[in-house]
């Protein structure tokens, strides 16, 4: 099911596709694709907040795991993650705060998302 803008028979602008197995993407859609920033959301709860294109994951962006409650940043490219660029940062309870090593604060923000 999908709510949001349309143009030209396309979804267009912002929206928000529910699938049939439950995954949840809210975004950006250009001609009927996933393109720009968005986050999808798996039934199991984990998600990807960042860019993509073509329907893909593509760029620096975040993925949360709630089992571990845990979230780390990282580069995907065409769907698939080629690298981490962070550690694990805990999300949840008082533990949620990560050792800043640059300079010694602690934080729990990742570093701000890059966009391509």
């Amino acid at each position: 099911m999908y709510e949001g803008g349309f143009h030209n028979g396309f979804f267009e602008g912002k929206g928000r596709l529910t699938t049939k197995e439950s995954h949840v993407y809210e975004g950006d859609f250009s001609e009927g694709k996933k393109n720009g920033n968005g986050t999808m959301t798996w039934p199991s709860g984990r998600k990807y907040t960042g860019p993509w294109r073509n329907d893909l994951q593509h760029g620096i962006g975040v993925q949360y795991d709630p089992k571990q409650g845990t979230k780390m940043q990282g580069e995907w490219k065409e769907g698939k993650r080629t690298k981490w660029l962070s550690n694990p940062i805990k999300t949840k309870g008082e533990n949620n705060k990560a050792l800043n090593s640059q300079n010694g604060k602690r934080s729990s923000a990742l570093p701000a998302l890059n966009r391509r």
